[in-house]
């Protein structure tokens, strides 16, 4: 978007023209630039002591940051997409969790960006800022770092590239499975167990208070 704007000042005040294939260019650029800053493995924003990041369990973010931890469960069968995300703050504390449901989902990473457009619109719509957004999603990163050699999901990529900006500030970061529990089991209830009825709710869900609590124990020992 600041390349199109550039490109109108230009226009406008200075009668310049610019080639469409050269704004493109430059757009794609600055995109790829801006998730590779942002869509990481470990952001600076997490800086919550040694040894964390090599932490085989879920770790709490900074003061005054959130973390939210996504999951995606497809099955190829039947077309059956599960997404959820739980929102933890410093204190290992849960304050709200989703579930959502899509079907006619064709492959693992439409599914993916399907579910990571979902979350990053929910958590717009729920006014967070300061977020770190965990997931263990394997092919959503290459599909948004460069959405060229995805032509086909341009509208998910370019939904997620225009929303996530109002999440700032905000990183994406890859973890592994041992860290994104919770998410994983609320994602699979879709996909294993076929509860298809979407939600938000406060604090975690009751049946999975007890790994949130031994997650909350090793964070604390």
């Amino acid at each position: 978007m600041w390349q199109v704007w550039k490109v109108i000042n230009i226009l406008h005040f200075e009668k310049t023209q610019t080639s469409s294939e050269m704004t493109s260019s430059k757009t794609v650029e600055d995109a790829g630039a801006w998730f590779d800053a942002n869509f990481c493995e470990h952001s600076g924003m997490e800086d919550v002591g040694e040894g964390c990041n090599n932490s085989i369990s879920w770790c709490p973010p900074p003061v005054s940051v959130v973390k939210c931890n996504v999951e995606v469960s497809w099955s190829g069968s039947k077309l059956l997409c599960g997404a959820s995300w739980i929102i933890r703050n410093h204190d290992c504390k849960a304050l709200l969790h989703s579930r959502r449901a899509f079907k006619n989902v064709r492959s693992k990473l439409e599914a993916e960006l399907k579910s990571f457009c979902w979350v990053v619109e929910s958590l717009a719509s729920l006014h967070y800022t300061n977020v770190i957004i965990e997931s263990n999603c394997p092919h959503v990163r290459e599909a948004l770092i460069d959405p060229t050699r995805f032509p086909w999901f341009r509208e998910l990529t370019d939904n997620f590239g225009q929303t996530l900006p109002s999440l700032f500030p905000c990183s994406v970061e890859h973890v592994m499975d041992l860290r994104n529990r919770v998410a994983e089991e609320i994602a699979i209830s879709v996909t294993r167990d076929l509860r298809y009825q979407s939600y938000v709710a406060l604090g975690g869900p009751r049946w999975l208070m007890n790994v949130l609590e031994v997650e909350a124990q090793r964070v604390g020992s």
